[in-house]
């Protein structure tokens, strides 16, 4: 393999953000949430509503955010508050999985919008 020697390791990416709740690690999650986004002021809104939900289980949540076009800050807030039985992850690949630009997979909901 010519140039291998040459390779440079791009730098390291953060792929997103890990917020706990208060079990055990290894626990499983009595419900899990996925919640595609491009960070739309409504995904507090739709996030708050997982918080409100009457499940005394575990919790487990995941945002997905592809191709951003609203700040992280409302939401990094909001999961700052979360109720003690919530875990969240937010995850944010270095590229768009929508067909809208160059992924491979369709928006996820009726009015093809994300959230």
């Amino acid at each position: 393999m010519s140039g291998v020697g040459n390779w440079v390791p791009p730098f390291p990416l953060s792929l997103g953000q890990f917020y706990p709740d208060a079990s055990a690690p290894q626990s499983p999650a009595d419900v899990a949430v996925v919640m595609p986004t491009i960070l739309r002021p409504v995904i507090t809104q739709a996030v708050a509503s997982v918080f409100a939900q009457d499940n005394a289980g575990r919790v487990q949540l995941l945002i997905g955010v592809d191709r951003p076009s609203g700040s992280m800050e409302p939401l990094v807030q909001l999961l700052s508050q979360r109720p003690p039985n919530h875990s969240a992850i937010i995850l944010t690949l270095p590229y768009s999985t929508s067909v809208r630009h160059g992924g491979p997979g369709p928006a996820p909901n009726s009015t093809g919008h994300l959230a």
